[in-house]
C-alpha cells in the first residue's frame, strides 16, 4: 500500500468532514478515499476514523497519525520543492501516463521518442484507454482529457482547443442530399460517438450561439478510430475532432461541410488537457512532459494549421 496516499486520503477527509467532500477536492471517488484510510488502518492495526452518517471523527490513534501525517506531507512537499530545480534538468524514475486511444497514437506517442531521449533516467508506462480512470486507484501520474474539463480537485494545464467538423465522404455527397445549412442534418445517416448524448448534436455558429440539431443515427460507436473509418467509406456524416481528421482532409478523403460551424459535445468550453494529482504529486517531470506535448503541438495546434491556411487563402 502507498501509505503517502493513505495520509493524504486521510487528512483531506478529516479537513474536509467526509469522505465525499474529500474525493471532490481529489477528484477521485469516494470509495476510493474510504478504501485507502480503510486500508492505512489495517496497515497501522488500530482504528482512526469513527464513521457515522453525519460527520466523521478522529480517535485517540486518529489524532496522533493526523497530525503525523500533516508534517510527513508538508516535508514531504519542501522536500520536492527542493529537489525540483536538479530534477528539472534531469528527470528520473517512472512517469505513469493515461491517454485516450486515438489521440494516444497520434498526438502523444509520436513525441515521446525525442522526450525520453532527453531523458534517458526516465522511463514512461504508457496506458491507453478511453475509460476515464480514477488517477489515485490507477497511479496515474498524469492524464490527457479532452472535451469538457470536469468539476473536480483535479489540477489541469490546457495544452490545445479541441474542434469538432462535420465531414463526409466524396462517396456519400454524391448519393446523399444536399447538406448545406444545419437542419438538413435531419435528412441523413450520421455517426455518432457514445459520448454524444441523445439524438441531437450542438453546432455553434460564427455567432458564437450554440444550437441543437436533431439527427438520425446510423452508427453509433465508442471508439474515433471506428468512426473515422465509417466516415471515410462513405457510411455517412461525421462531428470528429480536427486531431483526427486533419489527414483525411489534407489528402480528399473527407470533405469539410458547414465550415462556418463547429460541434460541441456539451454547452461547456471544451479543450485538450493534461491533469494531475494535487500537490504533492505535482513533480518536475510531469511539468517537463506537460511543457513538451505543449510546444509540440504549438498555436494554433499543428493539426489546425493547413485549416487556418486554407480558409485564409
Amino acid at each position: 500500500m502507498d501509505l503517502i496516499d493513505g495520509f493524504i486520503a486521510l487528512t483531506r477527509a478529516v479537513d474536509c468532514g467526509s469522505f465525499s467532500a474529500a474525493a471532490r477536492e481529489l477528484g477521485v471517488r469516494p470509495s476510493s478515499v474510504s478504501r485507502l484510510v480503510a486500508a492505512l488502518e489495517v496497515e497501522y492495526g488500530t482504528q482512526l476514523l469513527r464513521r457515522s452518517t453525519r460527520r466523521l471523527s478522529l480517535t485517540e490513534n486518529g489524532h496522533a497519525c493526523y497530525e503525523r501525517a500533516q508534517r510527513v506531507l508538508a516535508e514531504l512537499g519542501e522536500m520536492r520543492s527542493l529537489l525540483a530545480e536538479g530534477q528539472a534538468s534531469a528527470p528520473r524514475g517512472l512517469l505513469r501516463v493515461n491517454v485516450p486511444v486515438a489521440f494516444g497514437h497520434r498526438h502523444v506517442a509520436p513525441h515521446l521518442p525525442p522526450f525520453l531521449a532527453r531523458y534517458p533516467d526516465l522511463r514512461i508506462d504508457l496506458d491507453l484507454t478511453d475509460h476515464t480512470v480514477d488517477l489515485v486507484e490507477a497511479g496515474v501520474d498524469v492524464a490527457i482529457r479532452i472535451g469538457a474539463l470536469q468539476d473536480s480537485a483535479l489540477l489541469a494545464r490546457r495544452l490545445a482547443d479541441q474542434r469538432r467538423q462535420v465531414v463526409a465522404s466524396p462517396a456519400y455527397l454524391d448519393r446523399a442530399p444536399p447538406l448545406e445549412a444545419p437542419d438538413d442534418l435531419g435528412r441523413h445517416d450520421c455517426l455518432a460517438f457514445h459520448l454524444q448524448p441523445g439524438d441531437s448534436w450542438l453546432l455553434s455558429g460564427a455567432d458564437g450561439q450554440l444550437r441543437e440539431v436533431a439527427v438520425r443515427h446510423r452508427l453509433r460507436a465508442n471508439n474515433s478510430d471506428a468512426l473515422l473509418a465509417a466516415a471515410i467509406g462513405g457510411l455517412g456524416v461525421a462531428l470528429l475532432p480536427t486531431w483526427l481528421i486533419n489527414e483525411a482532409l489534407a489528402d480528399g478523403r473527407l470533405t469539410r461541410l458547414l465550415p462556418t460551424f463547429e460541434g460541441r459535445f456539451s454547452r461547456q468550453e471544451q479543450g485538450i488537457y493534461g491533469v494531475f494529482r494535487p500537490s504533492p504529486y505535482l513533480t518536475p517531470k510531469v511539468r517537463l512532459f506537460l511543457d513538451h506535448l505543449a510546444a509540440c503541438y504549438g498555436r494554433p495546434p499543428y493539426w489546425e494549421r493547413r485549416d487556418d491556411a486554407d480558409r485564409s487563402a
